[in-house]
């Protein structure tokens, strides 16, 4: 398991709630990465060791024992449930949250910061 502080992450996409979720089944919940046309990850919550209520439990203890606590509004993600997949300048790619949306950019070359 990774706590990374968003050292691993430069934002939070958040979509649109997905009606009835509290009802549905972990396993019917789930996403794929695509590059360039190709399906290259399939997951979801569901793969997390112990679950999403496991890993909140360990994010929490972690965190507090750090001093920096959770806190009423903060947004946790599970990180990649489908996978770590490069993808270069140029080219296109998604996830999908199977029925639920998708997610598509283009990838440009990194600039540095003026």
């Amino acid at each position: 398991m990774v706590v990374s502080d968003f050292g691993n992450n430069a934002g939070l996409m958040v979509g649109a709630e997905i009606a009835g979720w509290k009802a549905m089944r972990l396993e019917d919940l789930r996403c794929e990465t695509v590059i360039e046309g190709q399906v290259v990850g399939q997951g979801g919550a569901f793969i997390l060791p112990g679950g999403p209520v496991e890993s909140i439990r360990l994010l929490a203890e972690n965190t507090a024992r750090r001093g920096r606590p959770l806190k009423a509004g903060m947004y946790i993600c599970t990180g990649a449930a489908a996978g770590i997949h490069d993808i270069v300048a140029g080219q296109s790619g998604a996830v999908r949250f199977d029925g639920h949306g998708e997610i598509a950019c283009l990838a440009y070359p990194a600039k540095p910061a003026t």
